[in-house]
């Protein structure tokens, strides 16, 4: 695995733990009490291959019951044999969406890349985050698909500040 792609996975998984915890945290934090039933993660997860057709398509579907959610989106790009390649995934929860575009190098056997998408969005009535990608009509392989919803109790989407 690429330096690159270990980081990408690491950087993935740590801020899923820190979302997670701030979710369950910030109202003990806060000196409120938390909801003594907070609702259970969804999570959808898959491990087959999928061949990605030429075009844009939906290859994972998560529905969500109304509310406020932090979607994470997560998966490995395989091809085998030229390239280099380049893939166009997207991850969408109603009106909020994140998207990649990574490429697989040339290579003269398997080559591959991972990639992670995250959203934040609140359903006024129930509805589902969509993992979409396009091949760009190469013979691409989506496997390892991982989908992860966590419900928020107060969700404030803010403009990020760059430094």
């Amino acid at each position: 695995m690429k330096w690159s792609n270990a980081r990408t996975a690491i950087v993935s998984c740590v801020v899923a733990a820190v979302t997670a915890f701030g979710v369950a945290a910030v109202p003990a934090l806060a000196g409120n009490r938390a909801p003594s039933a907070t609702p259970s993660p969804v999570i959808l997860s898959g491990t087959n291959k999928l061949a990605v057709p030429n075009g844009l398509r939906t290859i994972a579907r998560l529905g969500l019951p109304k509310g406020s959610w932090v979607v994470f989106a997560k998966a490995d790009i395989s091809a085998v044999g030229g390239g280099p390649v380049q893939v166009h995934c997207t991850l969408k929860a109603g009106s909020s969406s994140d998207h990649t575009d990574p490429q697989l190098e040339d290579g003269t056997g398997a080559f591959d890349e991972n990639f992670a998408l995250n959203v934040a969005h609140k359903f006024a009535n129930a509805g589902a985050a969509l993992l979409s990608c396009d091949n760009s009509g190469a013979n691409v392989d989506v496997i390892s698909i991982k989908m992860t919803a966590i419900k928020a109790g107060k969700l404030s989407i803010v403009s990020l500040q760059l430094v």
